[in-house]
């Protein structure tokens, strides 16, 4: 199974000149203006809560905003004084996942409800994904054929009506773990493309992300992950706002991988397996896109296993059902349980209800459902 889609994206909200030429406007109230405008077109309040003023914007920027308690990261923030900054829209991978499952738009139909005569919009950066699921994509193979030159990439560009293919080396880095290739990069972190390859099976697994019950029910799971910014993501913004459906995005998207990291194997120069399979899924006409996950916290499914695991909770409840019997343990948990009534919780256990508590109710309607579907399965598989 192949998906590919945008997993994470930046956009800019650039003022009309006729707003900044304005002598009777501050820059400061037109930001204002954009950025309940931008409320508005996202439906922001109704769909990640109320307004709150950031204490530390991202860098670059002097007011930042964020929206209702969530531990994904989502922002809209603009300099006061800099007017050429614009307004700054920023959904990380999670923040888009949790949009799109509230709203079931594409990254490029958000992109389209966007527009107005206020601003421009424009990404500054844009994150293309495409998960080989069961594919038996060997990371270590494409890092060591690179290397060995029996894999090379090329790049696509049109010139003067003319398809022309530009080898290109990349400076490599890997990331290994006993032995195996988890991670390999082309290209550099501050360079307009870069593209990684990881195994986004053991990232789940190891960070028990928000996939992580998918991840364990796979054999391998291997993302690719395509980075662009600066001009690169200009023009992905200019051919998603003309897009006209899920099956044009797909092409965009697909297109603007294999244009950048045309991989071919060097004894043929036939494109390598995993990128024909990638030019194969472009061509037909069947839907294979990111749809909504599920990014439920996963926090405390982790406090309660280390409890079970490591803390030493059980050994120090073993030992008093040794020395004290049934009996003795029922205490025990009594006298637990009235401290807990009367517990003054900390900053950090006040965020995660505030945050978790409604989603955890929905997602599972008593203590045994999530027992059985996020701990026993661990403690089985140990």
């Amino acid at each position: 199974m192949i998906e590919a889609g945008i997993d994470e994206v930046t956009m800019i909200l650039l003022p009309v000149s006729e707003l900044l030429n304005s002598p009777d406007r501050r820059w400061y109230d037109i930001a204002n203006e954009m950025v309940f405008e931008a409320e508005d077109k996202l439906n922001l309040l109704d769909l990640f809560g109320e307004r709150k003023y950031m204490n530390k914007a991202i860098s670059g920027y002097s007011v930042g905003y964020t929206y209702g308690h969530h531990d994904f990261f989502f922002t809209v923030c603009y300099h006061h004084i800099w007017a050429r900054m614009g307004v700054l829209i920023k959904f990380s991978a999670q923040a888009l996942a949790y949009y799109q499952g509230q709203t079931n738009l594409m990254p490029y139909e958000i992109l389209q409800q966007m527009r107005s005569p206020l601003y421009q919009v424009r990404c500054s950066r844009i994150d293309i994904a495409v998960d080989f699921i069961e594919e038996g994509i060997d990371i270590n193979e494409i890092y060591t054929g690179y290397l060995n030159e029996q894999i090379k990439v090329f790049v696509i560009r049109e010139r003067n009506g003319r398809i022309e293919h530009t080898e290109k080396s990349y400076k490599i880095q890997v990331i290994c773990s006993e032995g195996d290739c988890e991670t390999v990069y082309f290209g550099k972190r501050d360079s307009p493309v870069m593209l990684r390859i990881y195994n986004k099976k053991t990232e789940q697994i190891n960070n028990r992300g928000s996939r992580y019950s998918e991840a364990v029910q796979y054999n391998d799971w291997v993302r690719f992950e395509l980075e662009a910014k600066h001009d690169y993501a200009h023009k992905l913004t200019t051919a998603l706002l003309d897009t006209k459906n899920d099956i044009e995005y797909k092409e965009i998207i697909l297109d603007f991988i294999i244009q950048k990291y045309f991989f071919v194997t060097a004894n043929n120069n036939a494109p390598a397996p995993f990128l024909q399979q990638l030019i194969d899924m472009k061509n037909n006409q069947e839907i294979t896109l990111f749809k909504s996950v599920n990014t439920k916290n996963t926090e405390l499914s982790k406090n309660l296993l280390h409890l079970l695991r490591t803390s030493g909770t059980v050994t120090t409840l073993y030992k008093i059902n040794a020395i004290w019997g049934n009996a003795g343990l029922k205490k025990c948990m009594d006298t637990i349980t009235e401290i807990i009534k009367t517990h003054q919780p900390n900053q950090d256990c006040v965020r995660f209800l505030r945050n978790n508590l409604e989603e955890y109710r929905i997602a599972y309607s008593d203590y045994d459902s999530f027992f059985e579907s996020e701990i026993l399965p661990e403690l089985l598989d140990e």
